[in-house]
């Protein structure tokens, strides 16, 4: 496009915008008749100098004219709107303006809606046969309140594109589409009409009839009833088939074991495509009766925990590929697990699978051991009196163990908030409590126990420069080896300020001026402040530090960064990316894409018969998330016991 636009004040491009800016402004006439296309370009041209974006070349004197002829530009961009956007000429005026401008246009019309007589037909017919889109209009709220019953009719005619603005703007992380504005004659019985219409039409978007399958219904947002969720559900699995039948499928298979002869603990090897892990199962027969060592296994062979007690299964931000981020990472409300995620999940429940029957072939109930942890185990070592649990019967069915097995994980972290806040537990007062158990609000015995990455745009950069690989950073032609990541190379390899481009060099110089990275004495590039930085890779891989785990040097550099308003203590037994993995499980509350495994088996909404083999697995997992809240309970006693921890206090 030769004439100027304005993007953002932050646009790399104002430069040139503002030279051709300079030669409209200067051979601007008042007293010259104009055309729409003309009266869009001096606009932009006014959101460049209202933002006071000038030439470095410009001295005060020039700005003070330039601001002169500008506000003459500004009296005749109103001029023209009053004299020519009515119902005579709307229809020809919109059809000449170019589609970079459209935005512009719609502007315009909002900044002068009280002085526009143009008719609900006139307009709708006019946008209509210029085939502007609808979620143009929809940024614009006095054009939807004026126009509100057309723009609805218009929603109700053109489904493809209106079932596509009613997903972006409750459903996908974008401001833009979160702020349309629909008409408030759009009902919820119009919306679901566009969504089953949708759901039919062939044109329909595989990722946004997924996200359909996971609406919840909202008297505000959006009402779906169960025949339109099932009937998604079943097109869904329709195109994936489609899909995967005519496209190529290329994954892992995996396989988990018990090896009679094997001598070490544990060996995991990739053979092709398949990922084989066996474990000893004499390992797992001369501990049969050694409980605390059958639950570490847990720890130490299964690897369900890292060793500072951070659950590894969760979803982390840095596993996502960059085809993940583009399509899936921006749902709203959405957990949106990442294919690392669900590696992790397919290989956790083998594991748990194979041990659970490995287990049983010895006669040991994994339930069993849970209970001896609640009611010997922490009353025996830590002096924790009528902590109790009931754990599912040896006899029920996989049915009735998931429902008798979800209402004792709510027991047992009320149990363990009461024993924070009281220090003892009171079985009476347990019994009389109706209090629900969210995640978020379980506490720990310790005081400042997780570190958090605190949210701001120098953390941001820091963390963009050292741990991104979409850093350009982390490219350098003669270095042979290729790192996905700054920080990687910077530890790794020997390289110079100077082997870098001199476009790269900003992000260079802005690590160099807050004393990020340095040049030493050999001219080499290094890690200024080590702790720091490793603070800051630690927080980028893992998400959350455990602060009281941590040696004496990095604690101390920890306190600077929170005193320097860089990190935030939180102190709770889950940390925060542990608190989402169990609420994507077990309810809807906190993402729409999650298993809902609470509400679903007590309320009778599970999918599958009482007797389907959906409720074995379904029951693993359920075990699964309990052993990893035993985990998380164990640790954080072991470490208030362990000298030298501030605890909270009762």
């Amino acid at each position: 496009m030769n004439r100027v636009k304005f993007y953002s004040v932050t646009d790399w491009g104002s430069g040139n915008q503002l030279k051709k800016a300079e030669k409209v402004i200067n051979d601007f006439d008042k007293n010259k008749e104009y055309e729409i296309e003309d009266i869009l370009e001096f606009y932009n041209i006014t959101k460049y100098i209202d933002s006071k974006m000038y030439l470095e070349q410009w001295n005060k004197e020039y700005i003070e004219e330039i601001n002169k002829i500008v506000k003459e530009m500004r009296e005749k961009i109103f001029k023209y709107i009053d004299d020519n956007v009515n119902e005579e000429k709307f229809e020809e005026i919109i059809k000449s303006v170019p589609n970079e401008y459209m935005n512009d246009f719609f502007e315009l019309i909002e900044k002068k809606i009280l002085n526009i007589d143009i008719s609900g037909n006139t307009f709708i017919q006019s946008i209509d046969e210029r085939n502007v889109p609808i979620y143009y209009l929809l940024e614009y709220k006095k054009i939807v309140k004026k126009y509100d019953n057309e723009l609805r009719i218009i929603m109700l005619e053109n489904i493809l594109e209106s079932a596509e603005i009613l997903i972006k703007k409750y459903y996908i992380k974008d401001e833009k589409c979160n702020n349309w504005i629909l008409p408030n004659t759009l009902t919820l019985q119009d919306k679901e009409y566009i969504l089953q219409k949708y759901i039919d039409n062939e044109y329909a978007n595989l990722n946004y009839l997924r996200i359909i399958t996971k609406i919840q219904s909202n008297k505000d947002t959006i009402v779906i009833n169960d025949k339109t969720k099932l009937k998604v559900r079943k097109k869904v699995i329709e195109m994936e088939n489609k899909i995967f039948k005519n496209g190529i499928r290329i994954g892992y298979t995996y396989n988990v074991l018990f090896d009679s002869n094997q001598i070490e603990e544990k060996v995991q090897k990739l053979e092709g495509t398949k990922i084989v892990c066996s474990y000893s199962k004499k390992w797992i027969e001369e501990n049969k009766d050694d409980f605390a060592t059958l639950l570490n296994n847990f720890i130490y062979l299964f690897e369900f925990v890292d060793i500072e007690g951070r659950i590894e299964l969760v979803n982390k931000k840095h596993e996502y590929g960059l085809f993940e981020k583009v399509n899936n990472s921006n749902i709203l409300r959405a957990y949106n697990p990442n294919s690392t995620f669900n590696h992790k999940k397919i290989f956790s429940l083998l594991k748990i699978n194979a041990y659970y029957e490995q287990l049983n072939k010895l006669n040991i109930r994994l339930e069993d051991i849970i209970e001896w942890f609640f009611e010997i185990y922490l009353k025996e070592n830590f002096k924790i009196e009528n902590y109790s649990v009931s754990m599912p019967t040896k006899g029920s069915s996989y049915f009735e163990k998931c429902k008798s097995i979800l209402p004792e994980i709510d027991h047992i972290l009320k149990e363990y908030k009461y024993y924070i806040e009281d220090g003892s537990i009171d079985p009476e007062l347990i019994s009389l409590s109706s209090e629900h158990m969210f995640f978020k609000d379980i506490p720990s015995k310790i005081k400042n126990k997780y570190v958090y990455l605190k949210e701001d745009d120098e953390n941001n950069y820091i963390d963009y420069c050292f741990f991104s690989d979409q850093c350009m950073l982390s490219y350098l032609e003669n270095v042979e080896e290729k790192y996905d990541s700054f920080f990687k190379l910077i530890l790794k390899e020997n390289i110079k300020y100077d082997d870098y481009p001199e476009y790269e060099k900003n992000d260079l110089n802005w690590l160099l001026e807050h004393s990020l990275i340095k040049i030493n004495e050999e001219g080499f590039l290094k890690i200024n402040n080590i702790e720091r930085i490793s603070i800051y890779a630690e927080l980028h891989y893992k998400e959350v530090i455990n602060y009281w785990k941590k040696p004496l040097k990095v604690k101390n550099e920890i306190n600077k960064m929170i005193n320097e308003g860089k990190l935030e203590f939180e102190s709770t037994l889950f940390s925060r990316n542990e608190q989402d993995y169990f609420n994507y499980y077990l309810n809807m509350s906190e993402f729409i894409d999650g298993y809902d495994i609470r509400n679903s088996n007590l309320h009778g909404t599970q999918i599958g018969d009482r007797k389907s083999d959906i409720h074995y697995s379904r029951y693993l997992q359920i075990l699964l998330l309990f052993i990893l809240i035993v985990i998380k309970i164990n640790d954080d006693i072991c470490l208030s016991e362990s000298g030298n921890i501030e605890l909270n206090q009762n």
